[in-house]
C-alpha cells in the first residue's frame, strides 16, 4: 500500500525550528521507528484496532487524511469491510446507509450490493439527484431478538446540497429567510452559480420553506416495547434518507416507519434460507404524487419539473381513502416474485382510533407509512427512479416481542 510505505519517508521530513538538532534526531528516529513498526502491523492486518494505533502515532495532518481517506474506502464493499473487524450491526445503528455494501441484505440470492448499485441512473454520475437513495429497515428485531425502537434523526436544511450555498449566501449577507423581496434583491447582485438560475433557486427555497417546513415537528424517540390495550407490541422499523459524498455515505435523514403487517401472508418470494418474503431486496421509487393539504402552485411545478415524475393528483385507496404524498415502490427486475403489488410510501391515513400509535412495527397492508413531516420531507427530497433497499429478515419482522424479549439500548 504506497500510502502506508510512504509513512516514514514524510513523518521524517517534519522539522521544528528553534529545536537542537540531535535531540530533535534521536526524537524523529524514535518517532519513524514505531510508525514504520505500525505500518507494517497495518499492511499485514488492516483492522480498525491497527487503523487506530497508527492514527495516534502519526502526527502530520496530511498523513492522517490520508490514512482516514484509505480506512473511508474500506467501507465501500464488502470483502475489504469485513478486514476492519468493526461490528456491522453496531455500525449500522449509526449510519444505516452502508447497509447495502456490507451486509447480505439480498437474502434472495445471499449477497450484498456494491457501490454503483447506489446510483439513480436516471440522472448523470455528476448530479445530486443521482446520488441520493433509501434504505429501509423493517426488521424490528435486532440479531440478538431483541426489539429495536425508533430514533429519528431530521434533515439539517442547511447542509441539503441544492440549497448549501444558497442558505450559506443569505446567512453571509445577514438575509432573512423569510423575506423573499430582500432574497430576490440579494440574489441579483450576488449570486453566481452558473448551473441553476436565481429565481429557479429562490423558488426551490421557498417551495421547501412553505410546503415542507411549516410542518417539521420534533423527531420522535419511541420505546422498543409499547403495550396497547394489554398487548405488546415491538418498534423498530425505520427509513434512512442516503447521499453520496465521494468517498462517503451520509444519512440525510432517519424516520419512523410501519409496513406490511408481519402476520399476514408474506410467501410471494423466499430468501435462499426459504423464510418468506413480501419485499424485494431492491426497489424503485417511481413516481411522486401530492398531498391533499396543499395546493399545487407554480413552486411545485419548478421543483417537480427537476426531480422527475410528479403529479399533481391525490392517490387514493379503495377509490376513497386518499394517501398523500405517494411513491410507488417497484421492484427491480431482478426480483420478480415482487412484481404485481402496488405498494408505495405515503403519510399513514388510517390507525384507528389513535393513528400514529402503531408506528414502528408491521402493521400495513403492505405500504410504508410515514407521519406528516417525513411523508412530505421524503417525497421533497427523493428524485424520480431513486433505488429504495429493504433489509428484511422475516424472523427478525415481528409484530410483537419474543416472550424472552429484552429491550435494546438505544
Amino acid at each position: 500500500m504506497f500510502l502506508l510505505s510512504s509513512i516514514v519517508l514524510f513523518s521524517s521530513c517534519q522539522e521544528k525550528p528553534g529545536e537542537p538538532l540531535v535531540d530533535h534526531a534521536d526524537q524523529q528516529r524514535a518517532t519513524d521507528s514505531i510508525i514504520n513498526a505500525l505500518s507494517l502491523k497495518l499492511s499485514a492486518d488492516s483492522s480498525d484496532f491497527n487503523f487506530n494505533e497508527l492514527l495516534q502515532a502519526v502526527t502530520n495532518d496530511s498523513l492522517t487524511n490520508s490514512l482516514l481517506s484509505t480506512r473511508r474506502k474500506m467501507f465501500m464493499s464488502y470483502n475489504s469491510f469485513q478486514k476492519l473487524g468493526i461490528d456491522a450491526e453496531e455500525f449500522l445503528r449509526e449510519n444505516p446507509c452502508y447497509t447495502p455494501l456490507i451486509t447480505k441484505m439480498d437474502r434472495i440470492n445471499d449477497k450484498h450490493f456494491v457501490w454503483a448499485d447506489l446510483y439513480n441512473e436516471s440522472f448523470p454520475g455528476v448530479d445530486y439527484r443521482s446520488w441520493r437513495f433509501i434504505v429501509a429497515d423493517f426488521n424490528t428485531l435486532n440479531s440478538r431478538k431483541q426489539c429495536k425502537g425508533c430514533t429519528e434523526l431530521y434533515p439539517q436544511i442547511t447542509e441539503l446540497t441544492e440549497l448549501k450555498s444558497f442558505l450559506a449566501l443569505l446567512n453571509k449577507e445577514s438575509v432573512s429567510l423569510t423575506d423573499d423581496a430582500a432574497i430576490a434583491t440579494m440574489l441579483i447582485n450576488k449570486w453566481k452559480d452558473t448551473t441553476i438560475t436565481a429565481h429557479d433557486i429562490h423558488a426551490i427555497w421557498k417551495n421547501l420553506r412553505d410546503h415542507v417546513e411549516q410542518f417539521r415537528t420534533e423527531p420522535m424517540k419511541k420505546d422498543s416495547v409499547i403495550t396497547v390495550n394489554n398487548k405488546q407490541y415491538c418498534l423498530g422499523q425505520m427509513l434512512c434518507l442516503c447521499e453520496i459524498y465521494d468517498d462517503t455515505l451520509m444519512p440525510v435523514a432517519k424516520f419512523v416507519t410501519s409496513s406490511k403487517n408481519s402476520k399476514a401472508p408474506h410467501f410471494n418470494q423466499h430468501d435462499f434460507d426459504g423464510q418468506p418474503r413480501y419485499y424485494a431486496p431492491m426497489n424503485r421509487l417511481t413516481t411522486r404524487y401530492w398531498d391533499n393539504k396543499l395546493k399545487y402552485d407554480s413552486l411545485d411545478v419548478i421543483h417537480d419539473k427537476m426531480m422527475g415524475f410528479s403529479s399533481s393528483s391525490v392517490i387514493l385507496y379503495q377509490g376513497r381513502v386518499q394517501l398523500p404524498n405517494f411513491m410507488h415502490i417497484t421492484p427491480d427486475d431482478a426480483y420478480p416474485g415482487a412484481k404485481g403489488y402496488v405498494n408505495g410510501i405515503h403519510e399513514f391515513a388510517v390507525g384507528g382510533s389513535e393513528p400514529g400509535k402503531y408506528m414502528g412495527a408491521p402493521l400495513s397492508l403492505g405500504c410504508v407509512r410515514l407521519h406528516d413531516y417525513p411523508s412530505k420531507f421524503i417525497r421533497w427530497w427523493t428524485p424520480a427512479n431513486a433505488k429504495m433497499f429493504v433489509a428484511y429478515e422475516f424472523s427478525r419482522y415481528k409484530q410483537n416481542p419474543l416472550s424472552n424479549n429484552q429491550t435494546a439500548q438505544q
